[in-house]
């Protein structure tokens, strides 16, 4: 089950790549993207012109790997000037600088 969701989504993944070309979206660059925290609900602000993906992990999102069961990253896209909400966020990639 776990290999056919992952086949399902390495697919639509090349079939985004395909349609939005090359040069549309670029990694996040570590401490690029700038997050706030409000009453457990992540905040997360692309300061930046570029269309950005970063992987983000919410706390239950789990897959059975083998005997052990591992959080699950996904990768998100993010507009330029553009802001995700978050709920139980357990971690992401790149890091992500924390405003006060």
């Amino acid at each position: 089950m776990a290999s056919e969701k992952r086949q399902k989504l390495k697919a639509e993944g090349k079939e985004l790549r395909e349609k939005l070309g090359a040069g549309a979206v670029r990694r996040a660059r570590p401490m690029e993207l700038v997050m706030t925290m409000d009453k457990g609900i992540a905040s997360i602000f692309n300061p930046s012109s570029d269309n950005v993906a970063f992987t983000v992990s919410v706390r239950g999102d789990e897959e059975q790997l083998g005997t052990r069961k591992a959080s699950m990253g996904r990768l998100t896209y993010l507009p330029a000037k553009g802001t995700l909400r978050v709920e139980n966020l357990y971690w992401t990639t790149p890091g992500m600088e924390k405003e006060k």
